[in-house]
């Protein structure tokens, strides 16, 4: 890869899961990893959520600022979807 393509992070894609790791214990983002998130998606790193949950429970997380283009991995992977439009 040359220097002129070469990503600014030193990868390209963060994985999370939802909670224990993106959620707080209020089921929330907090403002510090919405930051985090920016900042890593401006610089050209692809943000998913991969979880357990059914897509269902999980849209009102996927419709949040933070990860609203972030394709997402459901059902422990058994499903996947784009959250900005649900397919």
């Amino acid at each position: 890869m040359s220097a002129a393509s070469a990503s600014p992070l030193p990868y390209q894609l963060i994985a999370t899961d939802l909670d224990g790791t993106l959620l707080r214990t209020d089921h929330t983002i907090s403002e510090r990893t919405r930051a985090t998130l920016k900042r890593a998606t401006a610089a050209g790193a692809l943000h998913i959520v991969v979880t357990g949950r059914a897509v269902g429970w999980t849209r009102h997380i996927l419709d949040d600022s933070a990860t609203r283009a972030s394709p997402c991995a459901a059902r422990a992977g058994r499903s996947t979807t784009r959250a900005s439009t649900g397919c």
